[in-house]
């Protein structure tokens, strides 16, 4: 064994050590990305390099030295992303999930395969296959029984909301009907009471006109009356004029 100071020594350990480091390296990424794929029903990715960088506390994964990340061997194996992909498609598991979603609402059946809802995302993106998405999925069916209980459980808050809303519009539609029934009943009897009062008002004017009528009556009665009286007194003065004129002639003519 050489001396410490010898640099070929000191080479061979510098050396030794960065082995040691990067093989430590490749072996903490390569169980984290084992059991980031293994817990994981449906992941991209895009989500195990966010998920990476995050953990080593970089920005890109070409930071850790190892290349693209999705030339890696680990994700070339889990992923079916092809050799000659270098860019990540900026795809996230709950991008994923809403397209199923969409999916499912589309084509209304109560199965769907993984190769069906990648081939629609595929279309969906605008990519030329459905590789260069960078999509694992491994189990869909719990997310579609999740998905199916949601859209049912929707249904039912909307049933009752629309039943609820239904009820409250035949109450006020009821409560309308009442207020305009009261109302007709108020201009009714406001109409009777002005009918009334008119009807006491004419029954009253016509008493007085028959009253003014009954008056005038009496006071042409009583006219008449009195007219007849001087009529008559009238014809006994004229009676007493003749008669003292002739009393008079016939006493002128004996003197004479």
């Amino acid at each position: 064994m050489g001396k410490l100071t010898d640099p070929i020594t000191l080479y061979q350990i510098i050396s030794d050590c960065y082995v040691i480091r990067e093989k430590k390296k490749l072996t903490d990424i390569n169980a984290y990305i084992h059991c980031f794929v293994g817990v994981q029903s449906i992941t991209t990715v895009y989500d195990l390099e966010v998920a990476i960088c995050k953990n080593e506390g970089i920005e890109r994964f070409e930071e850790l030295g190892m290349g693209p990340l999705s030339c890696y061997p680990l994700v070339q194996h889990y992923f079916f992303v092809g050799s000659d992909s270098v860019d990540i498609f900026k795809i996230s598991a709950e991008d994923v999930i809403a397209s199923l979603h969409s999916f499912l609402m589309q084509c209304k059946r109560k199965t769907v395969s993984a190769e069906e809802l990648l081939d629609f995302l595929a279309e969906q993106k605008s990519l030329p296959h459905k590789q260069k998405l960078g999509v694992r999925i491994q189990n869909l069916g719990l997310h579609v029984a999740y998905i199916r209980r949601g859209e049912q459980s929707e249904k039912t808050i909307l049933n009752k909301s629309l039943k609820g809303f239904k009820h409250k519009m035949k109450e006020r539609s009821f409560r309308k009907g009442q207020t305009k029934g009261q109302t007709k009943k108020k201009k009714r009897k406001r109409r009777e009471n002005h009918d009334n009062t008119m009807n006491k008002f004419m029954r009253k004017e016509e008493m007085i006109d028959v009253k003014r009528q009954s008056d005038s009556i009496k006071e042409m009665i009583d006219f008449k009356r009195q007219s007849d009286s001087i009529i008559i007194v009238d014809g006994y003065i004229e009676d007493f004029l003749t008669t003292w004129k002739e009393a008079c002639r016939e006493i002128f003519f004996k003197i004479f």
